[in-house]
């Protein structure tokens, strides 16, 4: 038991460090390229990344599909891997002949060919994971990410730096990155299924045919609600400006890992928890989100332009105005996840969500295309932090209504967590424990 145990935490341990070092070197691979390629061209990888983002939500879903149908229906996992990799076909060769053909014939798109050469392999490797998780083969998974979280940039770097190499190569070497999990995942795979066996069943394609289209439409939802602007940027404006809108968006949304690793450690408990205690543990996750993205948002909104301009240089100083214009969205839409977490697990209304997001997409998209002409980019980012502003504002709402609590209990701090968090400043700096008193400090510990 205590091997087991042991085994779990380094696991844990191993794939938190994973993530760390690959977010790092991703930012860095991002200043290196951005000031090396410039604004115009990072635009291009920016949006060849949107589009391929987009189509790998497909992906997303059958993962899921296999996950389902094997854990909660008991299906084999040789089979759902069998049905699946029919799935990809069907769904890959159409798709990538028609992107193939935009490139080849709208000049403005020919970014599209790199992402058609990694889409069919990155989805197989989603595939690939969902047998990994199946069979807890952590340490694969770990791998398999690391080839495109470490090798993109250890390989891009130098390529940009000493050989001065171009947008063409730097989409090159990550569209190959996918090619190389997709293998790795593959020898991985090992006895674990019939790799080339595609011998599936009727009844399970049309389970994770109709399980993967419900996840895909659920996801390209939520993509879509954070980055229909982009798009449109990208369809009305010039690269260059395209470079620096990215820039402004990503840079924002830095702000939100601090946020998620909280949200995350903590929102499954909801779906177990009994009613009461749910109730109160969304509630508390939510104001206390709120009032981290607020202090973070106070301190991003004084020093980003600087940031920016120390950072990436003057070519990209229009992206620190775009950060303080986003700040009042990010900050309400980093709270109201926990809600709509909620909201859909745990009182079964994910068509409210889904309705929400449509809105939203279609709100966003207006206000886009109405004020990019006469604003630009600055535009573009008071549409977003407006619609973030309302999904975050009707999900609260949503969730004070169907639970009664007040609006108190969501935006202000209670006695509790000020006390919580006087003990951790306590800890922190030292202090002596007269600080809270021997009461007060009894009942935090």
């Amino acid at each position: 038991m205590a091997n087991k145990v042991e085994n779990s935490e380094s696991r844990a341990f191993w794939s938190l460090a994973s993530n760390l070092g690959g977010y790092s070197l991703a930012i860095i691979l991002g200043i290196v390229v951005a000031r090396s390629i410039g604004p115009a061209g990072k635009g291009l990888i920016s949006y060849a990344g949107l589009f391929f983002a987009l189509l790998t939500t497909f992906g997303d879903g059958i993962r899921n599909a296999i996950l389902s149908e094997c854990g909660k229906n008991g299906r084999p996992i040789a089979t759902a891997y069998a049905t699946s990799l029919r799935i990809l076909g069907y769904m890959m060769i159409p798709c990538v002949c028609l992107l193939l053909g935009v490139a080849m014939y709208v000049p403005a798109y020919r970014i599209l060919a790199y992402v058609a050469l990694a889409l069919p392999f990155a989805i197989y490797a989603q595939i690939a994971i969902a047998v990994f998780m199946y069979e807890n083969r952590i340490r694969t998974m770990i791998v398999q990410g690391a080839i495109s979280s470490y090798g993109v940039p250890v390989v891009t770097i130098p390529a940009v730096l000493i050989w001065h190499c171009g947008v063409d190569v730097v989409l090159l070497i990550w569209a190959l990155s996918s090619v190389a999990a997709a293998i790795y995942s593959l020898i991985s795979l090992g006895s674990l299924v019939p790799r080339f066996d595609l011998r599936g069943d009727i009844a399970t394609l049309r389970a994770l045919w109709a399980y993967s289209i419900k996840a895909t439409a659920s996801s390209i939802a939520d993509f879509l609600n954070l980055r229909i602007d982009v798009f449109i940027v990208g369809l009305v404006l010039d690269a260059r400006m395209l470079g620096v809108y990215t820039l402004g968006i990503a840079s924002g949304e830095m702000m939100w890992q601090i946020s998620r690793p909280i949200v995350w450690t903590l929102i499954g408990k909801i779906s177990t928890l009994a009613p009461e205690q749910s109730i109160a543990l969304a509630a508390k996750i939510g104001r206390n989100v709120l009032y981290l993205q607020m202090m973070i948002g106070t301190a991003l909104f004084v020093f980003s332009p600087w940031l920016i301009h120390q950072i990436y240089g003057q070519a990209y100083d229009q992206a620190g105005t775009v950060i303080r214009i986003l700040i009042p969205g990010l900050i309400l839409y980093a709270s109201h996840g926990v809600f709509a977490y909620f909201l859909a697990i745990k009182r079964g209304r994910p068509l409210a969500m889904l309705s929400i997001q449509i809105v939203s997409i279609t709100l966003c998209a207006a206000i886009s295309l109405a004020t990019l002409q006469r604003f630009g980019i600055y535009g573009a980012a008071a549409a977003t932090t407006i619609t973030y502003s309302f999904v975050a504002i009707t999900r609260i709402w949503l969730f004070l209504s169907d639970t009664g609590l007040p609006a108190v209990s969501v935006l202000m701090l209670n006695s509790e967590d000020i006390l919580r968090y006087r003990k951790y400043l306590q800890r922190a700096l030292d202090l002596p424990r007269s600080f809270l008193g021997r009461r007060q400090l009894e009942e935090v510990l």
